[in-house]
C-alpha cells in the first residue's frame, strides 16, 4: 500500500466550493451543542491525536464516574491493545502503537455534571 499522503492533493478551493462549505457548516452548527466526552492519544512526532473516541455526552442519562461526571466507558488499555495488535498484524507495524500505551501521551474528556463543564485530564 502505497504512503497516505501519496493520495492527498492540496489545492486553494475555488469561490463556489469555499461557499457550498460554509453553507453545509452552517446548516449544522447547532447540531453540536451537546459536546463529546472520550478518550484519546497524542502522537508527539506528527503532532496529532489519534485513536480517539468520542461519545456524545447525552447519549449518557446519569454520571457514570464518581464527582458527577460522565466519561466514555473505553478503557486506555484496551483500547490500546485493539489498535496495537491491528497495526501489528494488519498494518505491518506501521502506525502510532509504539511500546505500551502509558509511554504515549494521553487523556480523557469528561462532562462535570455539577458545573456544566467539560473537563479534559491528560
Amino acid at each position: 500500500m502505497k504512503d497516505l499522503k501519496s493520495y492527498i492533493t492540496i489545492r486553494e478551493t475555488t469561490k463556489e466550493e469555499h461557499d457550498n462549505s460554509i453553507k453545509v457548516m452552517e446548516e449544522h452548527l447547532y447540531d453540536q451543542d451537546n459536546g463529546k466526552v472520550g478518550i484519546f492519544w497524542y502522537d508527539i512526532r506528527d503532532k496529532v491525536l489519534f485513536s480517539v473516541i468520542a461519545i456524545d455526552k447525552d447519549s449518557f442519562d446519569k454520571p457514570n464516574v464518581g464527582g458527577g461526571l460522565i466519561t466514555c466507558r473505553e478503557l486506555h488499555y484496551k483500547v490500546w491493545q485493539k489498535g496495537y495488535n491491528k497495526q501489528k498484524y494488519k498494518l505491518n507495524g506501521k502506525g502510532p502503537f509504539v511500546g505500551d500505551y502509558k509511554d504515549t501521551p494521553r487523556g480523557r474528556v469528561f462532562f462535570n455534571t455539577k458545573t456544566n463543564k467539560f473537563e479534559i485530564k491528560v
